[in-house]
Protein backbone atom coordinates (compact mmCIF):
# COMPACT_ATOMS: atom_id res chain seq x y z
CA UNK A 1 0.00 0.00 0.00
CA UNK A 2 2.76 2.40 0.94
CA UNK A 3 4.60 1.69 -2.32
CA UNK A 4 1.44 2.37 -4.34
CA UNK A 5 1.00 5.75 -2.66
CA UNK A 6 4.65 6.68 -3.36
CA UNK A 7 4.25 5.61 -6.98
CA UNK A 8 1.09 7.71 -7.32
CA UNK A 9 2.66 10.92 -5.97
CA UNK A 10 5.85 10.32 -7.96
CA UNK A 11 3.85 10.02 -11.19
CA UNK A 12 2.01 13.24 -10.34
CA UNK A 13 5.31 15.01 -9.72
CA UNK A 14 6.75 13.82 -13.02
CA UNK A 15 3.62 15.00 -14.84
CA UNK A 16 3.94 18.46 -13.30
CA UNK A 17 7.59 18.69 -14.28
CA UNK A 18 6.79 17.63 -17.82
CA UNK A 19 4.08 20.26 -17.96
CA UNK A 20 6.53 22.91 -16.72
CA UNK A 21 9.13 21.89 -19.30
CA UNK A 22 6.60 21.79 -22.12
CA UNK A 23 7.88 25.06 -23.60
CA UNK A 24 11.43 23.73 -23.79
CA UNK A 25 10.31 20.47 -25.40
CA UNK A 26 8.10 22.19 -27.95
CA UNK A 27 9.43 21.88 -31.49
CA UNK A 28 10.36 25.11 -33.25
CA UNK A 29 10.12 25.58 -37.00
CA UNK A 30 13.46 25.63 -38.80
CA UNK A 31 12.88 29.00 -40.45
CA UNK A 32 12.60 30.90 -37.14
CA UNK A 33 16.18 30.36 -35.83
CA UNK A 34 17.46 30.44 -39.42
CA UNK A 35 15.90 33.88 -39.89
CA UNK A 36 17.82 35.14 -36.86
CA UNK A 37 21.07 33.62 -38.11
CA UNK A 38 20.57 34.75 -41.71
CA UNK A 39 22.28 38.20 -41.40
CA UNK A 40 25.35 36.63 -39.78
CA UNK A 41 25.45 33.90 -42.43
CA UNK A 42 25.32 36.48 -45.21
CA UNK A 43 28.21 38.42 -43.66
CA UNK A 44 30.29 35.24 -43.22
CA UNK A 45 29.60 34.15 -46.81
CA UNK A 46 30.37 37.56 -48.33
CA UNK A 47 33.44 38.47 -46.29
CA UNK A 48 34.94 35.08 -45.40
CA UNK A 49 33.89 32.14 -47.57
CA UNK A 50 33.78 33.86 -50.99
CA UNK A 51 37.11 35.71 -50.47
CA UNK A 52 38.74 32.46 -49.32
CA UNK A 53 37.47 30.62 -52.40
CA UNK A 54 38.72 33.47 -54.60
CA UNK A 55 42.12 33.40 -52.88
CA UNK A 56 42.31 29.62 -53.36
CA UNK A 57 41.62 30.00 -57.09
CA UNK A 58 44.18 32.79 -57.41
CA UNK A 59 46.80 30.77 -55.52
CA UNK A 60 46.90 28.10 -58.26
CA UNK A 61 46.76 30.69 -61.06
CA UNK A 62 50.31 31.42 -62.19
CA UNK A 63 51.53 34.06 -64.65
CA UNK A 64 55.03 33.29 -65.96
CA UNK A 65 55.02 36.76 -67.53
CA UNK A 66 53.22 39.25 -65.24
CA UNK A 67 52.94 41.73 -68.13
CA UNK A 68 51.09 39.25 -70.36
CA UNK A 69 47.76 37.96 -69.04
CA UNK A 70 47.45 35.45 -71.89
CA UNK A 71 50.30 33.35 -70.46
CA UNK A 72 48.18 32.17 -67.54
CA UNK A 73 49.00 28.72 -66.19
CA UNK A 74 47.64 26.60 -63.34
CA UNK A 75 49.94 25.02 -60.80
CA UNK A 76 52.02 25.65 -57.70
CA UNK A 77 54.28 28.24 -59.30
CA UNK A 78 52.91 31.00 -57.08
CA UNK A 79 53.69 28.99 -53.94
CA UNK A 80 57.29 28.50 -55.12
CA UNK A 81 57.67 32.23 -55.78
CA UNK A 82 56.19 33.17 -52.41
CA UNK A 83 58.35 30.76 -50.42
CA UNK A 84 61.50 31.91 -52.22
CA UNK A 85 61.04 35.60 -51.37
CA UNK A 86 63.05 36.95 -48.44
CA UNK A 87 60.25 39.26 -47.29
CA UNK A 88 57.87 36.32 -46.93
CA UNK A 89 60.45 34.16 -45.14
CA UNK A 90 61.07 36.93 -42.61
CA UNK A 91 57.30 37.43 -42.38
CA UNK A 92 56.83 33.77 -41.44
CA UNK A 93 59.61 34.06 -38.86
CA UNK A 94 58.13 37.18 -37.26
CA UNK A 95 54.54 35.89 -37.35
CA UNK A 96 55.49 32.57 -35.72
CA UNK A 97 57.66 34.26 -33.06
CA UNK A 98 54.87 36.71 -32.30
CA UNK A 99 52.16 34.03 -32.14
CA UNK A 100 54.19 31.58 -30.04
CA UNK A 101 55.88 34.05 -27.69
CA UNK A 102 53.25 36.72 -27.08
CA UNK A 103 50.42 34.30 -26.26
CA UNK A 104 52.03 32.49 -23.27
CA UNK A 105 53.43 35.74 -21.88
CA UNK A 106 50.07 37.47 -22.13
CA UNK A 107 48.19 34.49 -20.66
CA UNK A 108 50.54 34.16 -17.68
CA UNK A 109 50.32 37.87 -16.85
CA UNK A 110 46.55 37.87 -17.37
CA UNK A 111 46.05 34.83 -15.11
CA UNK A 112 48.13 36.41 -12.32
CA UNK A 113 46.28 39.73 -12.52
CA UNK A 114 42.90 38.00 -12.79
CA UNK A 115 43.69 35.89 -9.72
CA UNK A 116 44.47 39.04 -7.76
CA UNK A 117 41.22 40.70 -8.89
CA UNK A 118 39.12 37.58 -8.20
CA UNK A 119 40.56 37.33 -4.67
CA UNK A 120 39.24 40.77 -3.71
CA UNK A 121 36.32 40.70 -1.29
CA UNK A 122 34.50 43.89 -2.23
CA UNK A 123 32.46 43.89 -5.44
CA UNK A 124 33.16 47.55 -6.20
CA UNK A 125 36.92 46.86 -6.00
CA UNK A 126 36.60 43.97 -8.47
CA UNK A 127 34.59 46.12 -10.86
CA UNK A 128 36.99 49.06 -10.51
CA UNK A 129 40.12 47.04 -11.32
CA UNK A 130 38.39 45.20 -14.17
CA UNK A 131 37.54 48.58 -15.67
CA UNK A 132 41.09 49.89 -15.19
CA UNK A 133 42.68 46.91 -16.92
CA UNK A 134 40.03 46.92 -19.69
CA UNK A 135 40.71 50.54 -20.71
CA UNK A 136 43.57 49.67 -23.12
CA UNK A 137 41.18 47.43 -25.08
CA UNK A 138 38.84 50.31 -25.91
CA UNK A 139 41.73 52.66 -26.77
CA UNK A 140 42.27 53.33 -30.46
CA UNK A 141 44.76 50.89 -32.03
CA UNK A 142 46.21 53.73 -34.09
CA UNK A 143 46.82 55.82 -30.99
CA UNK A 144 48.52 52.87 -29.28
CA UNK A 145 50.72 52.24 -32.32
CA UNK A 146 51.76 55.89 -32.53
CA UNK A 147 52.56 55.89 -28.82
CA UNK A 148 54.80 52.82 -29.20
CA UNK A 149 56.48 54.40 -32.23
CA UNK A 150 57.41 57.40 -30.07
CA UNK A 151 58.40 55.27 -27.07
CA UNK A 152 60.90 53.28 -29.17
CA UNK A 153 62.05 56.17 -31.35
CA UNK A 154 65.83 56.29 -31.84
CA UNK A 155 66.35 59.98 -31.03
CA UNK A 156 63.44 60.95 -28.81
CA UNK A 157 62.24 57.56 -27.54
CA UNK A 158 61.58 57.11 -23.82
CA UNK A 159 63.32 53.72 -23.72
CA UNK A 160 66.58 55.05 -25.18
CA UNK A 161 66.45 58.08 -22.88
CA UNK A 162 65.87 56.05 -19.72
CA UNK A 163 68.60 53.49 -20.40
CA UNK A 164 70.91 56.01 -22.11
CA UNK A 165 71.27 53.90 -25.25
CA UNK A 166 71.02 54.58 -28.95
CA UNK A 167 69.34 51.41 -30.19
CA UNK A 168 67.57 51.65 -33.53
CA UNK A 169 64.50 49.67 -32.63
CA UNK A 170 62.31 50.52 -35.61
CA UNK A 171 64.83 51.92 -38.10
CA UNK A 172 67.75 49.50 -38.02
CA UNK A 173 67.96 49.35 -41.82
CA UNK A 174 68.29 45.55 -41.72
CA UNK A 175 65.45 43.43 -43.07
CA UNK A 176 66.43 40.46 -40.86
CA UNK A 177 66.80 42.46 -37.63
CA UNK A 178 65.16 41.11 -34.45
CA UNK A 179 64.78 44.55 -32.86
CA UNK A 180 61.46 45.22 -34.57
CA UNK A 181 59.92 41.92 -33.49
CA UNK A 182 60.92 42.74 -29.89
CA UNK A 183 58.89 45.96 -30.08
CA UNK A 184 56.03 44.09 -31.74
CA UNK A 185 55.98 41.54 -28.90
CA UNK A 186 55.74 44.24 -26.23
CA UNK A 187 53.05 46.00 -28.24
CA UNK A 188 51.07 42.77 -28.68
CA UNK A 189 51.27 41.78 -25.02
CA UNK A 190 50.11 45.19 -23.83
CA UNK A 191 47.31 45.38 -26.43
CA UNK A 192 45.86 41.89 -25.82
CA UNK A 193 46.24 41.88 -22.05
CA UNK A 194 43.05 43.83 -21.35
CA UNK A 195 40.69 41.47 -23.16
CA UNK A 196 42.23 38.34 -21.63
CA UNK A 197 42.08 39.78 -18.10
CA UNK A 198 38.37 40.53 -18.51
CA UNK A 199 37.54 37.03 -19.81
CA UNK A 200 39.70 35.13 -17.30
CA UNK A 201 38.47 37.20 -14.34
CA UNK A 202 34.86 36.50 -15.31
CA UNK A 203 35.63 32.77 -15.57
CA UNK A 204 37.38 32.71 -12.18
CA UNK A 205 34.49 34.49 -10.47
CA UNK A 206 32.13 31.82 -11.85
CA UNK A 207 33.98 28.95 -10.13
CA UNK A 208 31.96 27.31 -7.34
CA UNK A 209 33.09 28.81 -4.02
CA UNK A 210 32.22 25.64 -2.09
CA UNK A 211 35.16 23.91 -3.78
CA UNK A 212 37.55 26.40 -2.20
CA UNK A 213 35.87 26.03 1.20
CA UNK A 214 36.16 22.25 1.05
CA UNK A 215 39.80 22.50 -0.01
CA UNK A 216 40.55 24.91 2.85
CA UNK A 217 38.96 22.51 5.34
CA UNK A 218 41.18 19.71 3.95
CA UNK A 219 44.22 21.92 4.53
CA UNK A 220 45.01 22.78 0.89
CA UNK A 221 47.08 25.93 0.47
CA UNK A 222 46.14 28.80 -1.84
CA UNK A 223 48.73 27.61 -4.38
CA UNK A 224 47.27 24.08 -4.44
CA UNK A 225 43.76 25.48 -4.74
CA UNK A 226 44.90 27.55 -7.71
CA UNK A 227 46.43 24.60 -9.57
CA UNK A 228 43.86 21.98 -8.51
CA UNK A 229 40.64 23.99 -8.63
CA UNK A 230 41.00 27.32 -10.47
CA UNK A 231 42.99 26.26 -13.52
CA UNK A 232 41.02 23.04 -14.23
CA UNK A 233 37.77 24.99 -13.84
CA UNK A 234 38.72 27.61 -16.47
CA UNK A 235 40.28 25.18 -18.98
CA UNK A 236 37.57 25.83 -21.60
CA UNK A 237 38.07 29.58 -21.26
CA UNK A 238 41.83 29.18 -21.69
CA UNK A 239 41.29 27.02 -24.80
CA UNK A 240 39.09 29.76 -26.24
CA UNK A 241 41.72 32.43 -25.52
CA UNK A 242 44.48 30.23 -26.96
CA UNK A 243 42.52 29.73 -30.18
CA UNK A 244 41.75 33.39 -30.79
CA UNK A 245 45.25 34.33 -29.55
CA UNK A 246 46.93 32.13 -32.14
CA UNK A 247 44.67 33.40 -34.90
CA UNK A 248 45.29 37.00 -33.88
CA UNK A 249 49.02 36.39 -33.43
CA UNK A 250 49.57 34.76 -36.79
CA UNK A 251 47.68 37.66 -38.42
CA UNK A 252 49.68 40.43 -36.76
CA UNK A 253 49.61 43.64 -38.82
CA UNK A 254 52.14 46.08 -37.29
CA UNK A 255 52.27 48.66 -40.07
CA UNK A 256 51.03 51.44 -37.77
CA UNK A 257 54.21 51.42 -35.63
CA UNK A 258 56.18 52.04 -38.85
CA UNK A 259 54.17 55.19 -39.66
CA UNK A 260 51.96 53.19 -42.08
CA UNK A 261 54.94 52.70 -44.39
CA UNK A 262 55.10 49.18 -45.82
CA UNK A 263 58.62 49.64 -47.18
CA UNK A 264 59.85 50.84 -43.77
CA UNK A 265 58.42 47.73 -42.13
CA UNK A 266 60.06 45.38 -44.65
CA UNK A 267 63.38 47.25 -44.58
CA UNK A 268 63.68 47.30 -40.78
CA UNK A 269 62.76 43.70 -39.97
CA UNK A 270 59.06 44.23 -39.31
CA UNK A 271 57.67 42.10 -42.13
CA UNK A 272 54.82 39.68 -41.39
CA UNK A 273 52.66 37.35 -43.48
CA UNK A 274 49.74 39.79 -43.46
CA UNK A 275 52.03 42.66 -44.47
CA UNK A 276 53.30 40.57 -47.36
CA UNK A 277 49.72 39.83 -48.48
CA UNK A 278 48.87 43.51 -48.12
CA UNK A 279 51.84 44.49 -50.29
CA UNK A 280 51.03 41.88 -52.95
CA UNK A 281 47.43 43.11 -53.17
CA UNK A 282 48.60 46.73 -53.47
CA UNK A 283 50.85 45.71 -56.37
CA UNK A 284 47.98 43.83 -58.03
CA UNK A 285 49.74 40.47 -57.76
CA UNK A 286 46.73 38.45 -56.61
CA UNK A 287 48.29 35.05 -57.31
CA UNK A 288 51.08 35.69 -54.79
CA UNK A 289 48.55 37.12 -52.30
CA UNK A 290 46.35 34.03 -52.73
CA UNK A 291 49.25 31.64 -52.23
CA UNK A 292 50.37 33.52 -49.10
CA UNK A 293 46.78 33.41 -47.79
CA UNK A 294 46.60 29.63 -48.16
CA UNK A 295 49.97 29.23 -46.41
CA UNK A 296 48.73 31.50 -43.62
CA UNK A 297 45.58 29.37 -43.26
CA UNK A 298 47.57 26.12 -43.05
CA UNK A 299 50.04 27.59 -40.53
CA UNK A 300 47.19 28.86 -38.36
CA UNK A 301 45.47 25.47 -38.20
CA UNK A 302 48.74 23.59 -37.59
CA UNK A 303 49.92 25.97 -34.86
CA UNK A 304 46.54 26.04 -33.14
CA UNK A 305 46.28 22.24 -33.13
CA UNK A 306 49.83 21.83 -31.87
CA UNK A 307 49.50 24.27 -28.96
CA UNK A 308 46.07 22.99 -27.88
CA UNK A 309 47.24 19.38 -27.92
CA UNK A 310 50.39 20.35 -26.00
CA UNK A 311 48.32 22.02 -23.29
CA UNK A 312 45.89 19.08 -23.20
CA UNK A 313 48.73 16.58 -22.78
CA UNK A 314 50.40 18.75 -20.12
CA UNK A 315 47.19 18.93 -18.08
CA UNK A 316 46.71 15.18 -18.46
CA UNK A 317 50.24 14.52 -17.22
CA UNK A 318 49.70 16.86 -14.26
CA UNK A 319 46.48 15.03 -13.34
CA UNK A 320 48.17 11.63 -13.62
CA UNK A 321 51.06 12.79 -11.44
CA UNK A 322 48.58 14.15 -8.90
CA UNK A 323 46.68 10.85 -8.81
CA UNK A 324 49.93 8.94 -8.48
CA UNK A 325 51.00 11.17 -5.59
CA UNK A 326 47.68 10.55 -3.81
CA UNK A 327 47.99 6.78 -4.27
CA UNK A 328 51.57 6.80 -2.98
CA UNK A 329 50.48 8.85 0.03
CA UNK A 330 47.67 6.39 0.81
CA UNK A 331 50.02 3.42 0.47
CA UNK A 332 52.61 5.07 2.69
CA UNK A 333 50.00 5.80 5.37
CA UNK A 334 49.92 3.07 8.01
CA UNK A 335 46.41 2.68 9.39
CA UNK A 336 46.18 1.52 13.01
CA UNK A 337 44.99 -2.07 13.32
CA UNK A 338 42.21 -2.54 15.93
Amino acid sequence: MFNKINTYFLSKKIKVKKHELGILEKKVSFWKPFLLLFPSLIIIILFTIIPFIYASIQSVTYLPDPNDATTVEYGIGSFKDVLSETAFQIGIRNSLIYAIASLPITLIIAILISSAIASLYRKWAKGFWQTVFFLPYVTSAIAISIAFAYIFDTEFGIINKIFNINTKWLDSGQSDSYLAIFVMLIYGVWKNLAFQILIITTAMLAVDKTLYKAASIDGASKVKQFFRITLPSITKTLNFLITIGIIGGIKVFPIAIFNNDLNAANTNGGSTIILYIYGAVKQGNYSLAGAATIILFILGIALSTFLKQTIKISLMIMNKLGEKHVLNTIKATKLPIK
